[in-house]
Formats: C-alpha cells, structure tokens, sequence
C-alpha cells in the first residue's frame, strides 16, 4: 500500500500548493508518502514562493512502520523568511537525539506535525513543553482531528513559548487556523468560519 502511494514532490498534483504559496508569500507544508531510491518515506513537503520545494523526511520511524517506509536522511532544519526552524514529523519528537540534532543546527522553532490520539496529545504537549522551556524555542504541534487509520485523531494543535507556556490551542474535534507570529508571538485561531481571539 505505501509503494503505490508513493509520491514524488515534483508530481503535478502539488501545483496547486506552490501557486498558492506563489500568490500569497507564504509557506506551506503538506505531510505526504514520497518515494525514495530504496523505498517509501513519510515526508513533509514545503513549498515556499518561487522557491524549490523541500522535502524532509522522517528519520526516526516508530516499530510499525518500519515494515513498510524507510528513514530519510536530509537535515531536520531549514531556514523560511530568515529563521531556522526544526522539523519533527510525530514520533521523532520524543527522539533527544533529533532535537540535539536540531538545536545544533540554531534551531529557532520547533515544529511537529503529528496524528495522535487524546492520550498522545497529551504526551506531546507535556514534551513540547519541556523542549520549549528546555531549548528557549517557540514549540509548535500541528495534530489532525476525526478518524485517522484505525483510531481517532484528537487535535489540539498549540504553540508553546520559549516559557514552555501553552499560547493558544485548537480544540480537540473542529478544523481550523492558528497563527503564531514568531517576533511578537501573538496568536489568533480560526476555528472555521468563527474567529476566536
């Protein structure tokens, strides 16, 4: 299943993404399987403006997912509109050598995608926290909400300051937005259509 899913960043199906990012000068990440010269990865892909794409992939796969991806091996940082942020794809974020690695590369953010239920969201907020506080970084947990696989993802996606405090946070079944500006740190959520402030 993970072979025929495999996709390359190039595929045409991302254009829609790099127009975006074209238009609007931002950045977007989408978590996609991309195929390597010896298997599948689980990957972010990053489309900046008029930039080439950036794919990370994740180094450190968890037991059940190692029958069916292989590890990547590009570094776990890049640096977006002139801060370098770390990139952490679920459970590499409880991995201390992938956020050493990070932070020795000046790591200024930390950033986490996930898809996690109630009980691992709260496992990762309590270590996001620690790496925040830790690290003196901003820390960020973007997580999916409704069914994902066989379980149910609970979102809650939040941002952490280099306090290791708790900024703002998405509830656990709503899609929505949240915007953290990383000089000011202020936040707005979107949950949405409604704007919560």
């Amino acid at each position: 299943m993970a072979e025929a899913l495999g996709m390359t960043p190039q595929d045409p199906r991302f254009n829609i993404f790099q127009s975006i990012s074209d238009s609007h000068g931002v950045t977007v990440g989408i978590g996609v399987p991309t195929r390597a010269e010896k298997g599948v990865c689980i990957s972010l892909i990053l489309f900046q403006p008029q930039r080439p794409r950036y794919t990370y992939s994740k180094q450190y796969l968890h037991d059940d997912e190692r029958p069916f991806f292989i590890a990547g091996t590009q570094k776990a940082t890049l640096c977006i509109d002139g801060r370098n942020l770390a990139f952490a794809i679920c459970y590499e974020l409880s991995i201390p050598s992938h956020v050493n690695e990070a932070m020795s590369h000046h790591a200024e953010i930390y950033l986490s995608s996930v898809a996690k239920t109630e009980n691992g969201v709260q496992q990762a907020k309590k270590r996001l926290q620690e790496i925040a506080r830790t690290n003196q970084v901003p820390a960020l947990m973007v997580n999916s909400v409704g069914p994902a696989d066989d379980f149910i993802a609970a979102g809650q996606s939040a941002v952490w300051d280099i306090q290791g405090e708790c900024l703002a946070q998405l509830n656990p079944t709503d899609e929505g937005l949240l915007f953290f500006n990383s000089k000011t740190f202020a936040t707005q959520v979107y949950v949405l259509s409604e704007s919560i402030t």
